[in-house]
């Protein structure tokens, strides 16, 4: 019999040295100014938090036996990760700051159906707004945030095994083609003004898979 399960965990680990990036102009002789990106180890920091989720089949007396075969699941993860950047940004920015790309609030969702002949399944993922990078340019020479939006990503997926050798998939990726935008804070207060937008792909998947 099928069944489902729930979930609840609490972590909390200290870290030293994790991996942040830095962009800034940087002089150069022969072209003149250089846009830089470069990887700094940080200094003591801590990750945080907690995840919940739940996963089940619909099964209950009044249901069909074909309604069986369809699930939920769901999870929720909240992310509090902070450390002390490096040293060439702490004087702008001191003690502990956000983690470079990680959301504080992280969470799934899916639908799907399965049985010995098919698979369905649909599902939406969620991230909130993170820092992406600590920056300064020459205009202003503060490292400050450099803040990716929260966004969302609908996918789709399908396999079909008419027979026991061939398998048969569809897929489609980022549906909603919600694009990728930042900001970046041109002051002490926060606040901040449009710095990019990425337009990020939809993509689909037909194919065959074959077993011998």
């Amino acid at each position: 019999m099928r069944g489902g399960n729930a979930s609840v965990a609490l972590f909390q680990r200290n870290v030293n040295g994790f991996i942040s990036t830095l962009t800034s102009d940087v002089p150069d002789g022969e072209f003149g100014t250089l846009r830089l990106t470069r990887p700094f180890n940080s200094g003591r920091g801590r990750i945080r938090g907690f995840e919940a989720g739940f996963r089940t089949f619909l099964r209950a007396s009044f249901l069909s036996d074909f309604l069986d075969n369809f699930g939920v699941l769901a999870n929720y993860t909240y992310i509090d990760a902070t450390n002390e950047l490096p040293a060439l940004a702490a004087g702008d920015q001191p003690g502990r700051q956000a983690f470079t790309n990680v959301s504080k609030h992280i969470a799934n969702a899916a639908v799907f159906y399965e049985n010995k002949v098919m698979s369905l399944r649909a599902a939406y993922n969620y991230r909130s707004s993170f820092v992406s990078e600590y920056s300064s340019t020459n205009a202003d020479p503060v490292f400050r945030p450099l803040v990716e939006d929260g966004r969302g990503s609908l996918d789709v997926n399908a396999t079909l095994s008419p027979v026991e050798n061939i398998t048969l998939y569809a897929s489609a990726t980022n549906i909603l083609g919600e694009a990728a935008q930042n900001r970046r804070a041109f002051n002490d207060a926060g606040d901040s003004f449009p710095f990019q937008t990425r337009f990020l792909e939809s993509v689909y998947r037909l194919g065959v898979r074959f077993r011998f």
